[in-house]
Order: C-alpha cells, then sequence, then structure tokens
C-alpha cells in the first residue's frame, strides 16, 4: 500500500451505528464520517512496524421503518410533489412524495420519529393520520407536522404518516401607484401606468386605488407624457424594489403580504432657452420675426399687439405697475414662440398675468399697482406675485423650465 490517505469503510450492518473511528496511533485520522461509517486515515511510509491500526466502534440501535404517504382532500384537485423531512434519533432523511403516492420505507432508529411537510403556498396541510392509531404521538396541521412511534423490526411493522392537503389560494397584496411632482409638475396632473396587466392612474401628489396582486414580482411602466421624464422610483410599505429603469420609466416590484407603494417621481424635460426683456428691448428686429412667425401681432391682455405697440410699452416705466406686469409678460410669450417650454406652474402664471392685465383695462392703456389682484382658476395672484413668476421663467431660474439662451 501506498503511503498518504486512505478511505476506510464499515460495511452497514442492520440495527449497528458506528459511534467512533479512532486509530493507533492516535492523530492519524484524517476525516470521519459517523453516519457514512466511513473515515480518511493517514497512513506513513514504513513497515509493519509504523502500521495504522483502525478501530471502528460500534452499538446496537434497534431500527424501524416510517412511510410518509399524500392524499388530496375530498374534491380537491390538488396534484404535484411535497417534501418532507424525517427526524428520528439524531438523523434526518429528506424524501419527495407525489399526491395520490407514498415514499418508499424509510429505516430509522426505533422510538420516535418526526415527520415534517415543507410549505407550499398554494397548499395546506387539513388533516394528518398514522397508522396503526396508537403510534401517534403528536401533531399539528398549521406547522404541518406529526411526532409518531417507530417500532424495530422490518417493513412490515413500520409506521404509515399520511398527510391530506387541499388546494388554498396564493396569498396576495395591496399596491397602489403614487406620483411624486417634481419640478414642473402640477399636483392633480394624471399619468398613467401598467402594473402588470392593468392599467391605473395617478395624479401629482396622489396614489392610485390599491390593486390586489398575488404576492411575488409584478412589473410597473409609466405611460411617460412628452415634455416629462421620471426621475426616481422608490418602493415603500411590505414589499421591495427588485429592479429600476428611469430611461424605460419601469420598475419590478416585489409584491408581500400587505399595502405595497411605489413611489413614481417626474420632472418636466424644458425644451428651448429663455432671454429676458432687455433683450427684446434691445433687439427689435428679433421681435418683429417672433411677432410676424406669430401671424403678424401678439395678443396680450386681449389686445393684439404690432411690433411698434411692443417697443413702446416696453420703453415705458414701472411707476404704472400694469407697464411690468405687460413687459414680463410678453417677453414670456416671445420666449415660448421661439421655442421655450414652459412648466405647468409657469403656464398658469402666464395665464393669470393676461387676465389681470386684460381686466385692468389692457397693456397699453390699463393701470396696476403692486397689490393688484386677479382670480383664476380658483387661485388668486398679486401683480407682484406674477411679475415674479414671469421674470423668473424669462431669467432661465423656474424650476423646471428652461435656462438663459447662450447669447
Amino acid at each position: 500500500m501506498s503511503a498518504g490517505q486512505i478511505t476506510v469503510t464499515e460495511i452497514e450492518q442492520v440495527d449497528f451505528d458506528v459511534v467512533a473511528i479512532t486509530t493507533k496511533p492516535t492523530g492519524r485520522v484524517a476525516s470521519s464520517n459517523l453516519a457514512a461509517r466511513t473515515a480518511k486515515i493517514k497512513v506513513p511510509a514504513g513497515s509493519v512496524t509504523s502500521q495504522t491500526v483502525v478501530t471502528f466502534t460500534n452499538k446496537l440501535v434497534p431500527k424501524g421503518f416510517v412511510q410518509v404517504c399524500k392524499k388530496a382532500a375530498t374534491g380537491d384537485a390538488i396534484t404535484g410533489n411535497f417534501s418532507f423531512v424525517v427526524a428520528a434519533g439524531g438523523t434526518r432523511t429528506s424524501v419527495t412524495v407525489a399526491v395520490g403516492a407514498c415514499s418508499a420505507s424509510i429505516r430509522v432508529p426505533a422510538g420516535q420519529a418526526t415527520v415534517t411537510e415543507g410549505p407550499r403556498d398554494t397548499a395546506a396541510v387539513t388533516a394528518i393520520d398514522v397508522a396503526p392509531a396508537d403510534r401517534a404521538v403528536s401533531s399539528s396541521v398549521a406547522n404541518r407536522t406529526a411526532t409518531v412511534k417507530v417500532v424495530a423490526g422490518a417493513a412490515t411493522t413500520q409506521t404509515v404518516v399520511t398527510f391530506t392537503n387541499k388546494t388554498v389560494p396564493p396569498p396576495t397584496g395591496t399596491l397602489r401607484v403614487c406620483k411624486v411632482a417634481g419640478p414642473g409638475v402640477s399636483a392633480g396632473q394624471e399619468f398613467t401606468f401598467m402594473v402588470g396587466t392593468a392599467t391605473t392612474t395617478a395624479k401629482a401628489g396622489a396614489c392610485s386605488a390599491p390593486l390586489t396582486l398575488p404576492v411575488g414580482n409584478v412589473t410597473v411602466k409609466e405611460t411617460v407624457p412628452a415634455g416629462f421624464r421620471v426621475s426616481a422610483i422608490a418602493v415603500t410599505g411590505a414589499g421591495s424594489l427588485v429592479s429600476s429603469s428611469l430611461g424605460t420609466a419601469t420598475a419590478v416590484v416585489k409584491v408581500a403580504v400587505g399595502a405595497t407603494d411605489v413611489n413614481v417621481t417626474n420632472v418636466t424635460v424644458p425644451t428651448g432657452c429663455v432671454r429676458g426683456k432687455g433683450f427684446y428691448k434691445a433687439n427689435p428686429d428679433v421681435v418683429r420675426a417672433l411677432v410676424t412667425k406669430n401671424g403678424g401681432t401678439l395678443l396680450i391682455g386681449g389686445v393684439a399687439l404690432t411690433p411698434a405697440q411692443i417697443a413702446t410699452i416696453y420703453g415705458r416705466s414701472s411707476t404704472n405697475f400694469l407697464n411690468e406686469v405687460s413687459q414680463q409678460l410678453i417677453t414670456a410669450r416671445l420666449n415660448q414662440i421661439a421655442g421655450a417650454s414652459a412648466t405647468a406652474a409657469v403656464q398658469a402664471g402666464i395665464n393669470a398675468a393676461q387676465a389681470l392685465v386684460q381686466a385692468r383695462g389692457g397693456p397699453l392703456t390699463g393701470t396696476a399697482t403692486p397689490t393688484t389682484t386677479v382670480t383664476v382658476g380658483g387661485v388668486t395672484y398679486t401683480a407682484s406675485q406674477l411679475v415674479g413668476i414671469l421674470s423668473a421663467y424669462n431669467a432661465g431660474t423656474a424650476s423646471g423650465a428652461p435656462g438663459p439662451c447662450a447669447s
């Protein structure tokens, strides 16, 4: 025999277990597995005087047999395989049993054995029967487990444990899609989503109606309106975010038992750029070209202004505060005609300014003070507030709106 390591395995004898494997001299057991009755032994080079003596120590452990059976509840169409663990005398045996069938006879130490069925979301244990009946020790349908007596002997004296199952609906949770209004998105603006195969909507600042879904992964995808993009996706509540793609406005969400919210934030995607009133005042040719593009006039406060009238208004002082409102309103409209986008908040300000200028007599002859008010869409603005909204837009500093032009 060559020096090195050898494997020594004891041939199994019924009712005898290996309880120890030792060597003489000591220290020559590299590894051992008592349950498998095997050991790896170090063998040094040399003569018989340096031989290794391997001793297997056994004890009598009477054995018996357990058989596990699976059946469907009366009238139930449940099918498939179920997993079980049989634990007895320090041993654990895993076995798979199909509905309507039984396992092979499982040899275990005599005494008591505990049989436990593995969980399955779509099935519930309704009964556990033991044969012979006097071998039942305890059982728990809720915990899918039974403890039984195992008598020593052949398979003809085995203990049979039968688990009966029924189909149960898969667990569910609820999911809402919540729309977070980022810069440029107006509260109440509605967005559409696909949740799996279902369509739902959510308004900015609010959530959709809850959807009841099976526990597991579902894909949530927003139909992004033109001029917007998704800037963030987060999940709160019982579920969790598996993955997300802001570019495709898509998230895979793990639905759990309980309530889950998918929070999707949108922002506007500004287009074009803006210039202030000083630029247009100093460049009447640009004003003329934009007004021509608009059809020859620019409607401000109900009055169709010509380029010459626009130049006149730009030249007025703000002592009459309506001049300041008109100048910022004209500038905002010229920026829009030039291709600059406007957020919903800015557009609301433009609409309110149009209403205020018209209500106060028009841009050519009307008057106003900074505290003059107008109410549009249920919101009341002062003239000073409107100038603030429009001047920020024209300066390129309004949230979610275009920035200033390079030149």
